[in-house]
């Protein structure tokens, strides 16, 4: 297969030894960017990132193209990390793994200080901004570490940066001359949705709705650790499979927990946003925000995890009233807390205004998160967002369908039918056409339609009892 939009000019731009910066969407393949020029290029390739559960599977990957590879972690024995420090030193890895808190420990920078280095990555680099959506100050050392080593040619990757973050990303790496790469931000296969509700209990009532309709793998995002259980327990009351990810978690747990969705073993996961950086996992069906990310930035990577693959998939965000003032009192509190600057407040005010009028404007959502990263979108119709599926007058139903125009007539034929009459066509064995690639499959549509009329009803009972 030919390289994917983008990836060619980067790889061209680190061959020829120059400083770059690379903004690819979720899916773009930014691993190929620095993997390959990496292989081509002399020394030592040092990649810095702060995924450190996901170290060992990409050391892994790097192991199955006979490519020599590893990651220092803290996790690992202290054994372990003696050996790993040992192979380094003597020159036995092409590629190696840290996290930016480990880039002045005495022991590594002893191992690496008589190694060229052919390249140094920094995968998520918009953590080195501030006014990124994921600040970790231990990215600010990069610089100091890149001057310490000479200066060699350096790559930053990330799925999402404004034009200040991606200005601070060549500032505090010291790039002089660096040349910045953009794919759209446009993610295609992706539809959005927004369902406005009263309450809490409001928007469980439309999780619930929206799970027995949906097939596939998904992620639930939630506000705190203590949602996250609470959901994924609520979850598994209703005999859905769901397992919680978040930071609180025994590190084994979270882990198991992990490779469990990843596996497909459990097809549901609530997370805070700590969950989902760097995962590779390209059939994630559709994305839940229970609860709205803090930033556009955040919103944008958290949905972006779902279609990595390239197939129609779901963003669905859920938003209340109740939501609404939790955010104005976290506004008013941030307004008045002497610790953040009157910039730092602007800043934070403008973030949580992003998302709402993502929310609240009857406006294409597409093209909403589109001008925030300063992208034009001209069509006056996404056909994939709710705003604009309503103007084609989709019901909510067909809104969660990726449908041929033979689909969309058998779903306006059978919604002519009252609930009674179709439980009579399900029970009577209609014709049925079970064909992939968004071909309807009446049995399956019925089933879930009889289910969202409610299981009380005998002539459901009856119907579904023989599927």
């Amino acid at each position: 297969p030919g390289f994917r939009p983008g990836q060619k000019d980067i790889i061209e731009n680190i061959l020829a030894g120059n400083d770059t910066i690379a903004i690819m969407a979720t899916g773009g393949g930014k691993s190929l960017c620095y993997q390959f020029p990496g292989t081509q290029l002399p020394g030592l390739i040092i990649v810095i990132t702060p995924i450190i559960s996901l170290m060992a599977d990409q050391v892994r990957r790097l192991h199955e193209l006979n490519i020599s590879a590893g990651y220092l972690s803290s996790a690992k024995s202290k054994e372990e990390q003696k050996k790993d420090l040992s192979e380094l030193e003597k020159g036995h890895y092409k590629f190696i793994l840290i996290s930016p808190e480990r880039l002045e420990s005495k022991a590594f920078l002893k191992a690496i200080e008589k190694q060229k280095i052919g390249l140094l990555t920094v995968d998520e680099a918009h953590c080195i901004s501030q006014w990124g959506h994921d600040f970790r100050p231990d990215y600010l050392n990069i610089g100091k570490f890149r001057k310490k080593t000479g200066f060699p040619p350096c790559i930053a990757l990330t799925g999402t940066a404004t034009e200040r973050v991606e200005k601070e990303i060549a500032h505090f790496l010291r790039m002089t001359s660096s040349k910045t790469f953009k794919s759209s931000f446009n993610r295609s296969n992706l539809r959005y949705l927004v369902y406005q509700e009263k309450s809490t209990i409001d928007k469980l009532d439309k999780l619930r709705w929206l799970l027995e309709y949906l097939n596939g793998c998904g992620i639930i995002y939630c506000a705190t650790r203590k949602e996250v259980e609470y959901i994924s327990n609520i979850l598994n009351k209703w005999e859905l499979q769901c397992i919680p990810y978040h930071a609180g978690l025994d590190p084994d747990i979270r882990t198991l927990n992990q490779e469990l969705w990843i596996s497909g073993k459990i097809p549901l996961i609530t997370a805070t946003n700590a969950f989902g950086m760097g995962i590779d996992k390209p059939d994630v069906r559709f994305v839940i925000h229970f609860s709205m990310s803090s930033s556009m930035e955040n919103y944008y990577q958290e949905a972006g995890r779902a279609g990595r693959d390239g197939d129609p998939s779901l963003c669905i965000a859920l938003n209340s009233e109740e939501d609404e003032r939790k955010v104005e009192i976290i506004q008013k509190l941030t307004d008045i807390n002497p610790l953040h600057s009157d910039e730092h407040k602007k800043h934070l005010r403008e973030m949580a205004d992003s998302c709402e009028k993502y929310l609240k404007k009857n406006l294409c959502r597409r093209r909403l998160i589109l001008d925030y990263f300063k992208e034009g979108y001209p069509p006056k119709n996404c056909k994939n967002c709710d705003i604009c599926l309503k103007k084609m007058r989709h019901s909510d139903y067909s809104m969660l369908t990726f449908s041929s125009t033979e689909n969309d007539t058998q779903v306006k034929h059978f919604r002519q039918y009252s609930r009674d009459e179709t439980a009579v066509l399900l029970r009577e064995n209609i014709p049925v056409k079970n064909i992939r690639n968004g071909v309807f499959d009446a049995e399956n549509y019925l089933i879930r339609l009889l289910r969202s009329y409610g299981n009380e009803n005998d002539a459901v009972k009856k119907a579904l009892k023989l599927k």
